[in-house]
């Protein structure tokens, strides 16, 4: 074989060639990765160094979903406070105005067997029939309400409420 005889300036131009070759090829990889250094080889210190802050970015972002769950989650049960605390207002509000509406006297009269009456303070139930069953509801302050019964024999007896404080 025939030797190939460079000069001097031909093999510094050939030299810098493949080192602007080289140089074109780690740029590509560059932009193509986003990355500075892609590996341990290019710089040891860099590429340790990113690697350790991409994982602590990560551990960061999974607390970051953390903190926002937790959040939504304390949104969710003030939502519900708020809504059994209206309920409870709610309530007590139509709880004083029961205590608040004055007694009213009005006669029922529920006829036939295994029969229910149910009355408010001040109202008069008269059930006939017989295995009759008298429900009594007392509200407001203590009051007392008589109830005559008629299932075999003139029958009478009292119903004593208590007031409950809401």
């Amino acid at each position: 074989m025939a030797e190939i005889t460079l000069s001097k300036a031909v093999r510094s131009n050939l030299l810098n060639l493949q080192s602007t070759a080289k140089a074109l090829a780690s740029t590509q990889e560059r932009l193509a990765t986003g990355l500075k250094v892609n590996s341990a080889l290019d710089n040891p210190t860099n590429f340790f160094t990113a690697a350790s802050l991409n994982s602590r970015a990560g551990d960061l972002g999974r607390l970051l979903d953390s903190v926002s769950n937790a959040t939504q989650t304390l949104k969710a049960a003030d939502n519900g406070i708020s809504a059994i605390t209206k309920l409870v207002e709610s309530a007590q509000a139509s709880a004083r105005q029961a205590l608040q509406a004055p007694a009213q006297t009005t006669t029922s009269t529920v006829a036939g067997n295994d029969s229910t009456a149910v009355f408010a303070p001040g109202s008069a139930a008269t059930v006939t029939g017989t295995g009759a069953t008298v429900v009594a509801r007392v509200q407001g302050t203590s009051d007392t309400s008589t109830l005559a019964l008629d299932v075999t024999a003139a029958t009478s007896f009292t119903v004593n409420g208590t007031a409950f404080d809401l």
